[in-house]
């Protein structure tokens, strides 16, 4: 190993002089603390996009829960032929509502997306009119921000829904297949 040579500076380093030390300042009184205000209709249903656009973002993980479920269904269908045909019947079900819940998850990715968008509310009959377009029919009559709000987290719940009672199936078809060896 070469040892490391001390680099000389280019140009000479001029010494600081010291400053006069600053007088002291008299403390401040202490401030009231101020009254909370009540929130203005803009800032609620700010507050309200935000809480959505979250809420709705949790699909995600519970879309791809549901995949592995299904995943899982059908990996155990496949290994194991011999299911009873009751716990078969389950299985079915449980990957019917995965699609189910998969189209919903599609349904609330999007509603996510929009949410997060902060000029959402500005924009709703815009929003509706392209929308619209890429349904190719035509423009919903017009809908308020709370109605979508309240619609989109009900298209939320649905997809929890179908999430767990798909679970449900998929482990009701496992006991019966267990009680059945």
């Amino acid at each position: 190993m070469t040892p490391v040579e001390p680099v000389e500076p280019t140009e000479p380093v001029e010494p600081v002089e010291p400053t006069e030390p600053t007088e002291p300042t008299e403390p401040t009184e202490p401030t009231e603390p101020t009254e909370p205000t009540e929130p203005t209709e803009d800032t609620e249903r700010e507050l309200e996009r935000l809480a959505t656009a979250a809420v709705l973002s949790t699909g995600a993980p519970v879309s791809r829960g549901a995949l592995v479920l299904a995943l899982a269904g059908v990996a155990g269908a496949a290994v194991s032929p011999a299911w009873p045909p009751p716990a078969r019947l389950l299985l079915a079900v449980s990957l019917a509502l995965g699609l189910a819940q998969g189209w919903y998850a599609l349904r609330v990715a999007v509603d996510a997306r929009l949410f997060a968008l902060a000029a959402l509310p500005a924009h709703l009959a815009a929003l509706d009119r392209v929308l619209a377009r890429l349904r190719g029919s035509a423009p919903p009559a017009g809908r308020g921000f709370d109605e979508r709000s309240r619609a989109a987290l009900r298209l939320w719940r649905r997809q929890v829904t179908l999430a767990f009672l798909q679970a449900l199936c998929l482990v009701a078809a496992a006991t019966w297949w267990l009680a059945a060896r």
